[in-house]
């Protein structure tokens, strides 16, 4: 087991990545379409964090049918 110190602390910060698969939000997208084949589907688009590409997952998702695409909600004091 490699131990962080801060010699090799940014080499962590490099070796990261998110992935997102669109080939894999179409298959979930499909399996919740399988659960509930009469019913709307409702896709939460959350922030672009990290450059995830927001923009690009939901033209995706729109052009799967989703029937509509909704940013999250949170309550502010």
């Amino acid at each position: 087991m490699n131990r962080i110190t801060g010699e090799n602390i940014a080499n962590l910060y490099h070796r990261s990545a998110a992935v997102v698969d669109l080939a894999c939000i179409r298959h979930n997208l499909r399996a919740v379409r399988k659960k509930a084949p009469a019913r709307k589907i409702i896709a939460m688009v959350k922030a672009n964090a990290y450059g995830h590409g927001l923009v690009r997952v939901a033209e995706h998702l729109a052009s799967e049918g989703v029937d509509y695409l909704a940013p999250p909600l949170s309550k502010r004091p």
